[in-house]
């Protein structure tokens, strides 16, 4: 079985398509980063 580890902000949304669509089982874990700004002065 593969682990998944997904951040919401990235690309992994085509892997978990890919596997579903594939009917591959695998082992999600999610996380979300918040988006911070970077200020220059």
């Amino acid at each position: 079985m593969l682990i998944v580890h997904h951040i919401e902000t990235s690309r992994s949304h085509r892997i978990l398509w890919l596997l579903e669509e594939l009917a591959v089982p695998y082992q999600y874990f999610g996380q979300f980063l918040a988006a911070f700004k970077v200020h220059a002065h």
